[in-house]
This record gives structure tokens, C-alpha cells and sequence, in this order.
């Protein structure tokens, strides 16, 4: 009986939500409005309906966004932007009329040619990336509040590069995050008058709704290289950071952070492209967001006061980082770094043929020990080879920047290669192979096709710099050839008995011999000398044989 009971109210309550999961899809419907679709759906059963832009048809140029649109003979007001221009080119300027209440997740997201957007003072929501990426953006116009609120969220305006100024509504309510990471050109951030929960001092904003004071936006355009965070804004002390506050920042290079604030939030410092400096003033450990400290600038430093707070950046985690160790080094202030020694010896070694017209020649650490960076310098001769490729060969590093240059009739490759993952630098006893370099042939190249390893620096740290490359490198075999054999000595364009004729009057002239500059050419299987095997070979290709 039991079990009858139970099966009957199983069945009953599936019937009931099939029945509000079918009512929700019937009420959902599509119309067009001029150049843009627009959807009418509801979230559940009990829920009012939303009407929403879903695409956009049209174009581009300056638009103003519908007001209404008439579905299943009724006219509803549109209340929301979707995720209807995402990636879209051709829009230079967005109107969104009073009436909206959303602007959805990446709404407008890498709009690229969008120069304007007036958001109404109805607006109480403008929803993660919602303008990120709109780098055309110069111009953010909020109306007069008719909306209570406003919740801005994370990267809303993230990366909008050409934008230098904004002015906030009173409005403005809540915010986790800095939704102006990215904006380098950015200076100046404003409030309209009235605001209550956030305030702006030296254009930076600040969270003031509470007791204390959150420090929500750092304009990435501020020629400052050198920064303290405050400890105190309208009377309030300034306790904690945002998430992604000073993200992605170009300008900066160094930050205190004062023994006030006890809360940074995640990603507060990640990206910093010229960051060199950290200073963290706490005695006491702070709480701190993931990702705090990570992808900055090669060589900065976190330099904290003692080692119980170097240790909030140990993750035990596999999913968590606070720092990336590759880049940035935390260190206690007064403490002597550990100094690493830092040594390899180089060799290069060529294929013994050509392959696919190309000649492969490969780079040997001989040694290494705590090397994270290699810097190699490779010349070959211009009239025989054309740029080429280098391709990592060890799997604890990766191809860095190539590049080639041409200089007094020598192709010079510079090239860096840098480690992935190994902290600790790579160290080796044994011959180990890490890269190989393929050049192509030029059309007639003849002989010793040579490549030369003219410079070869190392690092103990991850990063480009050719000033920072001061270990210790020693040179093994410096330099290896290909050998392209010509059998056209007297270079007619026929391979014939003349060929052969000419080989003969160099008969067992050598490479230490006077006259070998001349008899070089006799040389068709590049063993240094002219001797019957040169004939053999000639006569082995004779065109008319």
C-alpha cells in the first residue's frame, strides 16, 4: 500500500512540473522589430515575462534600440539587451531608450567599432563583459536615475581601451569588482552628485556603503609608476581591495599595501605588465583572493615583512595559485635571496642530408645546470639559405621569440627559448638535445651549407632579457655543416666529360694546398681533397651518360 502511495505521488508531481516546464515553453515567442529580434520568454511557471533584444539584423552605424514589440497581438515593453551584438563590427553607437532595466551578459561584448553608448536611468543591472572589448569606446552616457539601483559586474567595461573618462550615476549600488580592468587610457572616474554607496577620490572608487571603505577601481591611464593604497578615504578606513583591482595595469611598477587592509580580493594584482614591486606592510597575514599575484611582470617581487606572511602564497590546492613562481618571487624583506648558479655548455650538430630542400641542424646542451632561459645566436651564409624555423626539442621548454636579420652576407637568427613548469630551473649531466633549427636551400646552393652558434647566453629566470642572461656558457662544437654536392664543377649547367676533365688538372690537391680555393670546387663529395672519388662521382652523374 506503501508503495502504490508512493508511485501515485511520484507520478502526480512529474505530471505537474512537465505540465510548468510545458507552460514556460509555451508562453516563450520570437517577433522582429525593424533590424532586431526580439524574445519573450519567462524563467517559471509564476514568473512574469521578460522581453529581450536576442539579435541584430541591421547595418550598424548609430542605432536606437526598440521600445516595444507587439507578440501574439500584444504589446510589450522591452526591458532587456541579450547577448544579440557580441562581435559585432558595424555599430559605431548604441541608444538604449528609459524603460530597460538589463543589460544581459556580453551584450555588447568586442563591439569593436562602437564608439558611444547612452544607457538609460532605468538601467539597474549592467551584467558581466557586457561592454568588454569595445576598444572604440570613447564615450559612456548615463541619463538621470529613474531606477532605485544599479549593479555593475564584473568586467562590464573591461579592456574598452580607448576610453578615458566616466562619470557614474548616484545610482550605483553594487559592485564586487574593478569592471574597468584593461582600460589603459582611462583617468578620470567620476560620481554624479547624490551618490551614497561609492565615492570617488583621485579618480579612484571606493565602496563607502559600509563601516569601512572598499577599494573598488584604479584607473589603469594613471601616469603614476608608484602607488600606496590609501588607509583612509571620507573618513572611513580602507580595509580591504576588490577583485581584480589594479588587473592587467601597464603603468605601474610599484604598490604598498599598508597593515590596514586586511582583505585582498582575487586577481587584485594579476596581469601587471610593468609591476616590479609589491610591498606588503602586514605583521599579520591578510586574507587573501586567488590568483592575486599571478601572470605579472617577469622578475617582480612580492616583498613581505616575515615568513608568516610568505606563506599565505603556498597553495595546497592543485586548483588554487596566488602566484605564478616562474614570474615573481615572494621575499622577505632583510632576508638574502638564495643566488643560484647558473651554467650550460652549447654544441650544434647538422643532419648528414637535406631534407624536403632543407638543411637540419640541431642545439645540445652538453650541461646544464638551473637554466630556465636560453638565449642563442645562430648565423649562416645569406647567399646559400633562407629564414627557417626553430622547433623546441625538450619538453620542459618552449619556442620563445624568433628573430632574423641580415648583416655583412650573414642570416642571423636570434632566437630565445624559455622553460615551462620547472621552477627550479632545468639541470642536466648528460648530452641533451633543445631545439632544432631547418633552414632552406637557396636555389645553386653548393657546398658546406654551415650554421655557426655566434652567442649563447643563460638564465636562472623565465624572460626576455638579454641583460638579465648572466650564466655561466661555455661552447662545445660551435659550429656544423651540411654538405650540398655540385657536380657541374666547371658550372655550364651539364654535368659532362669536361666536368671530369676539369677535376683532373686538381689531381690530390688538398684543403691545406695553395692552390685549394680553386680546386674546392673539384671537391664533389666535401671530404677536403680532390681524388678518384670525385671522378667516380662526377661520372656517376654525367647528364649524357
Amino acid at each position: 500500500m506503501k508503495n502504490l502511495f508512493k508511485k501515485t505521488m511520484i507520478t502526480m508531481c512529474s505530471a505537474v512540473m512537465l505540465m510548468g516546464i510545458g507552460a514556460v515553453s509555451a508562453n516563450a515567442a520570437t517577433t522582429t522589430v525593424g533590424d532586431f529580434t526580439v524574445d519573450r520568454s519567462k524563467s517559471g511557471y509564476s514568473s512574469p515575462y521578460v522581453v529581450s533584444i536576442s539579435a541584430y539584423n541591421g547595418e550598424g552605424g548609430k542605432i536606437t534600440l526598440p521600445t516595444t514589440a507587439e507578440i501574439n497581438g500584444k504589446e510589450y515593453q522591452i526591458t532587456s539587451v541579450g547577448n544579440a551584438f557580441e562581435g559585432n563590427e558595424s555599430i559605431t553607437g548604441v541608444t538604449i531608450p528609459d524603460g530597460y532595466t538589463e543589460i544581459g551578459l556580453s551584450a555588447f561584448k568586442d563591439c569593436t567599432g562602437l564608439q558611444s553608448v547612452e544607457i538609460p536611468g532605468s538601467v539597474d543591472m549592467i551584467s558581466t563583459n557586457a561592454f568588454s572589448g569595445c576598444t572604440a569606446l570613447n564615450t559612456v552616457n548615463f541619463d538621470d536615475d529613474t531606477a532605485a539601483s544599479l549593479t555593475i559586474n564584473l568586467g562590464a567595461f573591461a579592456n574598452c581601451t580607448a576610453l578615458t573618462s566616466i562619470e557614474l550615476p548616484a545610482r550605483l549600488s553594487s559592485t564586487r569588482y574593478n569592471f574597468l580592468y584593461g582600460c589603459d587610457a582611462l583617468t578620470s572616474i567620476t560620481m554624479k552628485d547624490g551618490a551614497q554607496k561609492f565615492a570617488t577620490v583621485d579618480n579612484v572608487l571606493y565602496n563607502v556603503s559600509d563601516d569601512e571603505a572598499v577599494m573598488v577601481v584604479y584607473p589603469g591611464g594613471k601616469p603614476e609608476t608608484e602607488y600606496t593604497i590609501p588607509t583612509e578615504v571620507n573618513g572611513k578606513a580602507v580595509t580591504s581591495t576588490a577583485m581584480h583591482l589594479f588587473r592587467n595595469n601597464s603603468v605601474l611598477k610599484k604598490v604598498t599595501v599598508p597593515a590596514s587592509i586586511t582583505s585582498l580580493g582575487g586577481y587584485t594584482f594579476n596581469g601587471m605588465k610593468a609591476i616590479e614591486e609589491i610591498v606588503l606592510e602586514h605583521e599579520t597575514a591578510p586574507s587573501i583572493g586567488s590568483e592575486i599575484c599571478t601572470e605579472m611582470n617577469t622578475g617582480s617581487k612580492v616583498i613581505v615583512k616575515n615568513e608568516e606572511v610568505a606563506k599565505i602564497f603556498e597553495s595546497t590546492s592543485a586548483y588554487t595559485k596566488y602566484y605564478t613562481p616562474e614570474k615573481t618571487t615572494i621575499t622577505v624583506a632583510g632576508q638574502t635571496p638564495e643566488v643560484k648558479t647558473v651554467s650550460t655548455s652549447f654544441s650544434v650538430s647538422a643532419e648528414p642530408e637535406i631534407k624536403d630542400g632543407k638543411a637540419v641542424y640541431s642545439i645540445y646542451f652538453d650541461n646544464a645546470e638551473n637554466v630556465n632561459t636560453v638565449l642563442l645566436k645562430v648565423s649562416f651564409d645569406a647567399a646559400q639559405v633562407s629564414e627557417g624555423t626553430v622547433t623546441v626539442a625538450n619538453d620542459k621548454f618552449t619556442s620563445g621569440t624568433s628573430n632574423w636579420t641580415e648583416e655583412n652576407g650573414k642570416l642571423i637568427l636570434k632566437a630565445y627559448v624559455g622553460i615551462t613548469g620547472n621552477v627550479s630551473g632545468f639541470s642536466s649531466a648528460e648530452k641533451t638535445k633543445l631545439a632544432e633549427i631547418a633552414v632552406p636551400l637557396k636555389a645553386n646552393a653548393k657546398g658546406n651549407i654551415t650554421a655557426k652558434i655566434t652567442d649563447a647566453k643563460a638564465a636562472g629566470v623565465v624572460g626576455e632579457d638579454e641583460s638579465a642572461m648572466n650564466g655561466t656558457v661555455t661552447m662545445g662544437t660551435s659550429s656544423a655543416n651540411v654538405f650540398v654536392p655540385n657536380y657541374d664543377v666547371n658550372s655550364n649547367g651539364t654535368v659532362d666529360i669536361i666536368d671530369i676533365t676539369e677535376a683532373q688538372r686538381y689531381y690530390q690537391v688538398a684543403s691545406s694546398d695553395e692552390t685549394w680555393a680553386k680546386a674546392k670546387a673539384m671537391d664533389v663529395n666535401g671530404d677536403n681533397k680532390v681524388d678518384i672519388q670525385d671522378y667516380i662521382d662526377i661520372f656517376n652523374h654525367l647528364s649524357d651518360f
